[in-house]
């Protein structure tokens, strides 16, 4: 914290670092062997992707740094980010596979099976409208499930993919710049 004059008053001024300047000074913390808080990382790399003007203020700062491996571990830093992403996307995935597609099916076939035993008169029309009507509400919320689960996905790919790409702009950028 540092102190500065307000009308001759001295007052605390808090200095943030922006995400992007705040991320360049963790890589270059790591190149010194220094331990640094992965869960800090995370959300700095997030917050770099999650707005234009810090990306481009992250390409800025990785060409102004005096050490040329800093832009080399922060692109791998992103790529380990679009690894853990594409883990998440996978695991949805899955989940939809696993428990939405079967969970739509066994709707559908209880529903089927409600009105198959209501047409011979096995099940009463109250019952079986009754049973209808709870596979209808349970498909629809299986289907509702495995939409927001695509919304996630899509999401982390969009997310994935914004991290790829800044890592290769990177790249591109340390392989064309000649202070790198």
């Amino acid at each position: 914290m540092v102190k500065g004059k307000n009308n001759g008053v001295e007052e605390p001024l808090e200095l943030s670092r922006r995400p992007a300047t705040a991320l360049i000074a963790f890589a270059s913390s790591m190149a010194m062997d220094d331990d640094v808080d992965e869960e800090v990382l995370r959300r700095l790399i997030r917050a770099v992707l999650s707005r234009k003007a810090e990306q481009a203020a992250l390409i800025t700062g990785l060409g102004l740094a005096n050490n040329p491996h800093t832009a080399l571990i922060v692109s791998h830093l992103l790529s380990a980010h679009v690894a853990e992403l594409r883990q998440r996307e996978n695991g949805l995935l899955d989940a939809d596979q696993v428990t939405g597609v079967w969970g739509q099916r066994l709707t559908v076939g209880a529903m089927l099976a409600a009105m198959g035993a209501a047409i011979p008169g096995t099940l009463s029309g109250g019952v079986a409208v009754s049973l209808v009507l709870l596979a209808m509400s349970a498909g629809a919320f299986a289907a509702a499930g495995r939409l927001r689960g695509r919304a996630k996905r899509n999401q982390i790919a969009r997310n994935r993919e914004e991290a790829e790409a800044l890592s290769r702009h990177l790249l591109e950028a340390i392989k064309t710049a000649p202070s790198l």
